[in-house]
């Protein structure tokens, strides 16, 4: 008996994959055409069982939705007619037991980063007055993430101390709560964020767990160049031009400008090889001056779009402690994990595949 036994216990599968048919009757294409894919942001204090359950009602949608639930953090959503679906989908951020859900329209091949971002709708006070203009609002709202809308009219009276924006949030980042801003002139300032429908904050610390930074600089980490001495860009782009912006956390220069300007550099003689590399210089330097051109030509960023409806899409603020340096609500919970968990999603690209990368950087901003 025991041999038996032993002879059933579990064998890790080392089996020929098996090739599912390519046939209509294996595909629910048509079925979650009408759907969308959502996944908790904070499993441990979200039950999946009753959100399929009452999302629906909360919704007011019963009968016309049901749930299905895929993993532990994921599920999807069924919707009998396509007016229901863009109409949560036009809704924006949503939270169920108090903390948030990403969500996104079903699509047979899943993008980089899908599920890995929320849009969210937040205010940002304190702005300078001298300063209240859309390319500085735009600016300030993309600090904290990919701004997609500014509503702002600067021709109507303003009643409220604030300007709102609509922002890609990427889900692996806290939300920050102010940023301290260096004006042109001189002096200081501290510009506030306060975020729509947010109830719960990330407690996320900046370097992942069990990992203590060390105070001795003999034990600092080396950073590994981006740019290699094999790079057809090495000296001729500086490493500062490239990596990561500290304060907004994307590419300075998108991998596919990159690889553009890689390419323009190969396909060059020996002779116009260096005229070729002094007009990689000069256009880059030339965009990094205006911050519109930069985000749009060489992030490869989408530029916003502004209304002058100022509390469209509006939601509730919830309340937060006026510590500027933390990041806790006020209201009151077992400490969980974070409200945004893993992953980063690569900000969106501009079609821009017929144009080589000098091309797009000699665009005017209204040709973007």
């Amino acid at each position: 008996m025991d041999k038996a036994m032993l002879a059933l216990s579990l064998t890790e599968d080392d089996d020929a994959p098996f090739n599912l048919p390519d046939l209509p009757q294996y595909y629910a294409t048509e079925r979650n055409a009408n759907s969308l894919i959502g996944r908790l942001l904070n499993p441990e204090h979200q039950n999946m069982a009753n959100l399929i359950l009452e999302m629906p009602r909360k919704w007011q949608k019963n009968n016309r939705v049901r749930g299905i639930t895929l993993t532990r953090e994921r599920f999807q959503f069924i919707f009998n007619h396509a007016h229901d679906l863009e109409e949560i989908l036009e809704k924006g951020f949503h939270t169920f037991d108090d903390w948030g859900l990403a969500v996104e329209r079903w699509v047979e091949h899943p993008p980089p980063g899908f599920l890995q971002s929320v849009q969210i709708w937040m205010q940002i006070k304190n702005i300078p007055v001298n300063h209240y203009t859309k390319e500085a609002i735009s600016e300030l709202g993309g600090l904290i993430g990919h701004v997609i809308e500014v509503a702002f009219d600067p021709d109507k009276p303003q009643r409220q101390d604030y300007v709102r924006v609509k922002i890609l949030l990427d889900v692996s980042k806290p939300l920050k709560k102010s940023r301290i801003l260096n004006l042109p002139g001189g002096g200081k300032t501290t510009i506030l964020y306060f975020y729509e429908k947010v109830q719960r904050r990330s407690h996320q610390q900046d370097l992942p767990r069990n990992i203590t930074p060390s105070t001795s600089s003999s034990h600092q980490v080396q950073v590994r160049p981006i740019l290699s001495d094999t790079d057809p860009l090495f000296g001729v782009l500086n490493e500062n031009q490239v990596g990561i912006n500290s304060s907004t956390g994307r590419p300075k220069i998108n991998s596919e400008v990159l690889q553009e300007m890689r390419n323009y550099l190969l396909a060059s003689s020996n002779e116009d090889r260096l005229i070729r590399e002094q007009r990689v210089i000069s256009s880059v330097r030339e965009a990094e001056k205006d911050p519109i051109t930069r985000k749009t030509v060489l992030q490869l960023e989408t530029p916003p779009s502004f209304t002058t409806d100022i509390n469209k899409g509006k939601g509730i603020v919830f309340g937060y402690d006026t510590d500027s340096s933390s990041t806790q609500s006020t209201i009151k919970d077992h400490q969980g994990p974070k409200i945004m968990a893993e992953a980063i999603q690569p900000a969106r690209k501009l079609d821009h595949n017929d144009l080589d990368a000098f091309s797009r950087l000699s665009l005017p901003y209204s040709s973007s």
